[in-house]
């Protein structure tokens, strides 16, 4: 009866052994395993017999085997077992995990024949928690950077504001008309302003969870919008100089003329912050045709041109790193170059390609570090939607 119970107490353990969900493995004094579980063999990639019998520093990148050795060595002699640690391993196809080890001894005649140690995967969690930090970043950034772009508005609003009522004040109904007029038109414009910067703001947000706003077509002078837009910019620009390339003959289509502002607004924007320097910035405005559709050479059928505009902004600024040139259309992405001091929350050129796209157009970026950077948006003079 004695030797049944035993008999299924071993089984019993054996079984907890494999199908425990933490990897473990016994090793002696040497570092060198004697046992292993399933979990570990899942976890490392190892087969058994390339396990038993060899060091336990297999699991670590040869360059870090050393140090795992020497640690292995010192916490085996220790007086007590040290806390749970975390350590970067590498499986036999050479991909890297977190893993957090706690260890076990086992003695006999309060000597110290083995170490067990129990080791989790925690690669997830510390995937998420970073992921997480870098959320909170990327928000704080976007809300000091918002906050820095509404502000500028808003104290033109107010220095306008303060205008009117002093003229009123002092001059009631004799007040000069064309003075106010004029900041209220300033107060208008920057209200307005402030409203974009909150529309584009939640179109980008919601870019995972809706369709983009429905376009809102009329017919545009795209030149004539582009020069108001330069216009606006140059005011604010006393380091900058603009130059404005365009056909005699006005270029017109039909757009969003509200969603085009904005494109030119971030544009513009975009060529003075990232050239802090000041110096020229030029805009090319040209009538383009592009293919539409694909040639089938075995029909006989080729593809028809579509009648386009073609807007480009160069500045002499910073530039894009070669790096960071596939990731400028990202959400909340700020290239590695950017100096601190210059604000920005990283949604200007996602909210380009979005209005861009959506008017069945493209965007290009070419950049060289130190020598400036061209955006080039090609727009169909009738989008689908007008069709």
């Amino acid at each position: 009866m004695l030797g049944s119970d035993l008999l299924r107490s071993d089984l019993w353990l054996r079984d907890l052994w494999e199908h425990a969900p933490d990897a473990m493995a016994l090793s002696d004094a040497a570092g060198t395993v004697l046992a292993a579980n399933r979990a570990y063999y899942e976890l490392y990639g190892y087969a058994p017999d390339e396990v038993i019998g060899s060091n336990f520093a297999l699991i670590f990148p040869v360059e870090r085997q050393g140090t795992a050795r020497a640690q292995y060595e010192a916490t085996f002699r220790g007086e007590e077992a040290p806390p749970p640690v975390r350590a970067v391993v590498r499986s036999k196809s050479g991909l890297e995990r977190v893993v957090e080890v706690r260890v076990v001894f086992v003695e006999e005649h309060g000597e110290r024949e083995a170490m067990l140690s129990i080791i989790r995967d925690v690669t997830d969690e510390v995937t998420a928690r970073q992921q997480a930090a870098r959320t909170q970043s990327d928000l704080r950034t976007l809300l000091l950077s918002l906050s820095h772009d509404i502000k500028n508005p808003l104290a033109i609003i107010k220095g306008h504001a303060q205008v009117v009522r002093r003229q009123i004040v002092r001059h009631g109904v004799s007040a000069r008309p064309e003075r106010v007029v004029d900041s209220l038109l300033h107060i208008e414009s920057n209200a307005l302003r402030v409203a974009e910067l909150v529309d584009e703001l939640v179109e980008v947000a919601t870019l995972d969870q809706a369709a983009s706003p429905s376009l809102h077509l009329s017919r545009i002078d795209l030149t004539l919008l582009i020069r108001d837009a330069v216009d606006r910019h140059q005011r604010l620009a006393d380091l900058h100089q603009f130059a404005v390339d365009a056909p005699p003959e006005s270029l017109q289509g039909v757009w969003d003329e509200r969603r085009l502002v904005r494109v030119l607004d971030n544009l513009l924007g975009n060529a003075i912050k990232y050239s802090p320097g000041g110096g020229l910035i030029t805009i090319r405005i040209a009538a383009e045709e592009r293919a539409c559709g694909k040639s089938d050479p075995h029909s006989g059928w080729k593809s028809s041109a579509q009648a386009g505009v073609l807007v480009s902004v160069e500045d002499n600024g910073i530039g894009i790193t070669a790096d960071d040139l596939p990731r400028v259309f990202d959400r909340f992405h700020r290239g590695a170059n950017v100096p601190e001091a210059t604000v920005g929350s990283g949604i200007g050129l996602t909210s380009v390609a979005q209005i861009v796209h959506q008017h069945g157009g493209t965007v290009d970026i070419a950049s060289r570090v130190g020598q400036g950077t061209q955006v080039s948006v090609w727009l169909p003079l009738y989008p689908l939607e007008s069709v």
